[in-house]
């Protein structure tokens, strides 16, 4: 019967996985980008990837490790079918699941509450949605579940073949995901906590070992390494509402009511304690702490402490609540609230709540990026040189590099030269990044065209959505409709592609203009003020190449 349950829960697990790629699209930005680096590689063969160590191991900052990429190749070589991008991530997803059931199992030593902080962790958002998609980290936390898995059996057996097994699977984990530093944070907090007599007995170690590390972030080959770690880590503030949406509301709140609890457990209980807060902290600054890495101790401890603390108690702490109500209908309210039935129902409500909550956001949390324009992909595909850059917004280069293989200015600095080249310095990665928006932003207009020369830029991609912020519309598509270094190439209503051309030999305005005389010269007059050599600009808050317009004006024209 554990069987068959638990088997159900996995093809349910399976199933819900399915949602995000419900409509057979890619469901973030970063799929499309992962996506063509696996082609590149089946394209191209397995020699194109870098030769640079730290950018294989993914020890510096911007390298992005290939492993995941090539396994991907691998079986899109076999099967040949995009299908490959959403089965396999699910897969991978489906794994870790298993993995933690029986990590949660060496933990906890009980069948029913591994199987309920499997259950906790397996909907917990934010581990959803991570082992849902195309991205490293699913197979990152797989080989990071594996290797908590191994660090425990170590530290409750002293069996140094586990520890030996850890050693080879970290290597392997450093070439498939940066997710290995956060393992390692976690192990170093578990091994603190485990050996805190010995710590006790040899405190100047531990302290000659904090200026050793000091030393290491000042020193000039380490500290670069490490600051660039570092300055490589998403900052963004987070809310508490943010907590409870991505870890979950019983995760959360029953792992939190268990910290009392378990630092008064063994030493694993205690690192697990240790881990959860450390990474929930670190979580209000960089969510990548947070998710998933909070998810997995806090699903362990909510697991316990309901099966122990909650689910026994749950009519002993419903008789409390109730104790003092009174008025009308107070003997029957209180009848029904400590009836066998309705403890019942709490209890399932406990355990549905985060199948409920996990399904939901597998649906409302991610949604696909739609590609909008498929046309102008297309148009770029057909149209455009293989190695044309781009300057594009650096959320929508994702979509660009995914549909059209071409190259962006922030992007491929960041991604794709690590994994094919060389990384770049992190300063290198940030300043490509400030580049573009002032690019973007800047009505210096020589200040502009010179960037453009030092990023090989030659050709400027806007969709719809961004052209609405504000930096970019009075920006650079302020003038870039009408201006004779950019020229028009698609406008489609969603999306406009534009030609740098840094030397133009057409000169603005008075070249071309039309001359009409008769009835309609004043008119004819009038719409030739607005001809910019390219075509007709309208100098409102529009639009200033306005397609439309210029179409109005050719009939217009043709009739005349």
């Amino acid at each position: 019967m554990k069987r068959v349950k638990f088997a159900l829960f996995i093809v349910i697990s399976f199933l819900v996985r399915l949602i995000p790629h419900r409509t057979l699209l890619l469901a973030v930005y970063d799929e499309y980008l992962h996506r063509d680096l696996t082609l590149r590689i089946v394209n191209n063969g397995i020699g194109v990837l870098s030769r640079d160590i730290g950018s294989l191991l993914g020890l510096k900052a911007y390298s992005y490790p290939p492993l995941f990429h090539v396994i991907g190749a691998f079986f899109y070589g076999i099967l040949k079918s995009d299908y490959v991008f959403f089965i396999l991530p699910i897969v991978y997803g489906t794994l870790s699941i298993v993995a933690f059931y029986y990590l949660s199992g060496e933990i906890l030593e009980d069948e029913r509450k591994a199987f309920l902080a499997t259950l906790l962790v397996g909907f917990a958002p934010n581990f959803l949605y991570r082992t849902s998609l195309y991205i490293p980290e699913n197979l990152g936390i797989l080989f990071f579940i594996i290797g908590m898995w191994l660090l425990v059996r170590f530290l409750k057996t002293q069996r140094p073949n586990y520890l030996f097994s850890l050693l080879i699977l970290l290597p392997i984990y450093m070439v498939t995901h940066r997710g290995w530093v956060f393992f390692v944070g976690v192990a170093t907090l578990m091994g603190f906590i485990y050996f805190v007599p010995w710590v006790k007995r040899h405190l100047h170690y531990l302290v000659a070992l904090g200026v050793i590390g000091l030393a290491l972030y000042y020193a000039p080959v380490s500290g670069e390494f490490i600051r660039g770690l570092i300055s490589r880590m998403p900052r963004e503030e987070v809310t508490a509402l943010g907590y409870l949406k991505w870890i979950g509301i019983v995760q959360l709140i029953f792992g939190v009511m268990a910290t009392k609890r378990y630092l008064k457990g063994d030493p694993i209980r205690r690192g697990l304690t240790l881990w959860a807060w450390s990474f929930m902290i670190l979580g209000s600054v960089a969510f990548r702490f947070r998710d998933p890495y909070a998810s997995l101790p806090l699903s362990i401890m909510a697991a316990e402490y309901l099966a122990d603390e909650i689910f026994p108690k749950l009519r002993l702490i419903l008789e409390k609540i109730s104790a003092d109500i009174s008025g009308l209908g107070a003997n029957v309210f209180r009848e029904i609230l400590l009836s066998k039935k309705t403890v019942s129902i709490l209890v399932a409500l406990l355990i549905v709540i985060p199948v409920v909550q996990g399904a939901y956001s597998s649906y409302a949390y991610i949604t696909p990026p739609t590609v909008k324009d498929k046309e102008a992909f297309e148009w770029i595909k057909e149209n455009t040189p293989k190695d044309a850059v781009f300057l594009v917004w650096w959320d929508l280069g994702y979509l660009l590099i995914g549909n059209t293989h071409r190259k962006d200015v922030v992007m491929w600095k960041k991604v794709y030269q690590g994994f094919f080249e060389e990384a770049p310095d992190p300063q290198e990665a940030i300043k490509a990044y400030a580049d573009h928006v002032v690019m973007f932003s800047s009505t210096q207009k020589e200040r502009v065209y010179h960037l453009m020369k030092i990023y090989n830029v030659t050709y400027i991609y806007v969709d719809r959505y961004r052209r609405t912020y504000g930096l970019i519309k009075y920006g650079l598509m302020e003038y870039a409709p009408y201006d004779t270094h950019f020229k028009t190439l698609f406008v489609n209503g969603n999306s406009e592609l534009y030609r740098f051309i840094p030397n133009p030999s057409l000169l603005p305005k008075d070249q071309g203009k039309l001359e009409h005389s008769g009835s309609y010269e004043v008119l004819v007059n009038f719409l030739e003020k607005f001809w910019t050599g390219y075509n007709y600009a309208d100098f409102d808050d529009g639009y200033k190449g306005d397609y439309f317009l210029n179409a109005r004006i050719a009939k217009l024209y043709a009739y005349l």
